[in-house]
This record gives C-alpha cells, sequence and structure tokens, in this order.
C-alpha cells in the first residue's frame, strides 16, 4: 500500500483508538445512544473504505465527468449509508467502562421506581409500566455493555425515560480505570507515529498520488 492510502486508512482508526483508550481509563463509564456509537465506528472505518471498495468500485465515467468532485459524492454516498444504519436499528444505549454484573445491578435499582413489577428472565429485562423489554448484551473483554429494546414496537416514551434514568445514574458512579485502554491508547498513538512519519518522509509521493488519486 502506498503512503497516502496507509495514511487515509489508518487516520481515522488511530483517533477512534485514542478516544476508546481514554474512555476506558475514564473514573466514570460514558453512555451513548446507539446512533452516536454507530456514527462514530462509521468515521473510524472511513479510511479503510475509502482506500478499499470505495476506490476498487470508483465509477470511471463519473469521476470524467465530475473530476475531484466525484470523491465528495462517494463520501456523502458513504456518510448516508452509516447514517442510515443507525437510525435503522433498534433502540440501544451503549455503557462504556462499566463491569456487566455491576450494570446489572444498577439496572435493577434504576427500574424499581420506575415499575416495581419489572423484572429479570435471563438477560432479559421485562418492564411493563414502559411497554419494553430490553436485553442487557455483554462486551466482558472491552468492559462494556449494550442496552437493546427488544420487540417490534418498543414505546419510545419508554425507552427515553429508562435511557435517561440510566444515563443520570450512572453519571454518579465512580469505577476503577479499565487497564485494557493502556493498550487501545498505545496502539493508536503508535498508528498515529506511522502516519507522521509517513506523511514527513513521503511528502512527495504521497502529493504526488493525492493528485492520481483525485483524477488531475
Amino acid at each position: 500500500m502506498d503512503p497516502l492510502r496507509l495514511c487515509i486508512a489508518l487516520g481515522p482508526l488511530a483517533a477512534y483508538l485514542l478516544v476508546l483508550g481514554a474512555i476506558n481509563l475514564r473514573r466514570r463509564p460514558l453512555v451513548t445512544s446507539g446512533v452516536r456509537d454507530m456514527l462514530a465506528l462509521g468515521v473510524a472505518a472511513s479510511g479503510m473504505v475509502v482506500v478499499g471498495p470505495v476506490e476498487l468500485f470508483l465509477p470511471d465515467v463519473a469521476a470524467a465527468r465530475f473530476g475531484p468532485y466525484v470523491w465528495l459524492f462517494l463520501l456523502t454516498l458513504y456518510g448516508l449509508c452509516v447514517l442510515l444504519a443507525a437510525l435503522v436499528q433498534r433502540p440501544r444505549l451503549t455503557v462504556y467502562n462499566v463491569p456487566v454484573a455491576e450494570l446489572a445491578d444498577l439496572l435493577t435499582e434504576v427500574i424499581r421506581p420506575l415499575d416495581g413489577q419489572a423484572q429479570w428472565i435471563g438477560e432479559n429485562l421485562i418492564v411493563p409500566s414502559l411497554g419494553l423489554e430490553v436485553r442487557l448484551e455483554k462486551l466482558t473483554v472491552m468492559r462494556n455493555a449494550i442496552l437493546v429494546a427488544l420487540g417490534n414496537q418498543p414505546n419510545p416514551e419508554g425507552w427515553n425515560r429508562l435511557a435517561a434514568a440510566v444515563t443520570q445514574q450512572l453519571g454518579q458512579l465512580q469505577v476503577q480505570p479499565n487497564a485494557r485502554g493502556v493498550t487501545f491508547v498505545l496502539i493508536g498513538l503508535m498508528l498515529i507515529i506511522t502516519v507522521a512519519w509517513e506523511s514527513v518522509s513521503q511528502s512527495h509521493e504521497i502529493a504526488q498520488a493525492f493528485f492520481e488519486m483525485l483524477r488531475l
């Protein structure tokens, strides 16, 4: 892979790993919506997508007609596809940097004032008064968890109340930093150093490849 494409592929991924590492080294959990989580993953993968399938299947006719603007159209299309994938998924919350067992106990405490009849059935939590059934999906390796609304038509108002309560409760929780966050930070720094080194040492080749890529 030439230096330009290497930098494009690794740059967004390096930034994502640094942010992920910083989140895991915090003393407080981070709660984010499934939409924002999916958009972040889309940005992280954008460089590899650009130098992979996007460039591979770049239509020559469109490139000849629109010139460098064809990249704007393709990146916009990619962004819209990621946004569509984020919006059509089930309502979900991603919780970073909290032990799963502790999160399950916290959910029980959060739900009790909202619905005294709520109960766990395996990894699913039934909340009748909110019209919700949610599943707790564990990502033990990264000390993350995902709350996913089940059913054909989850109650939007009930989901918003649950999400607000969970976010508020977790905002008051203190946890031990996740040692795996150091690994993410180190890998992110290594990738950034690689990108910086290639950018400086191969600046002429990168500039030439950039203009060739734009079809200029």
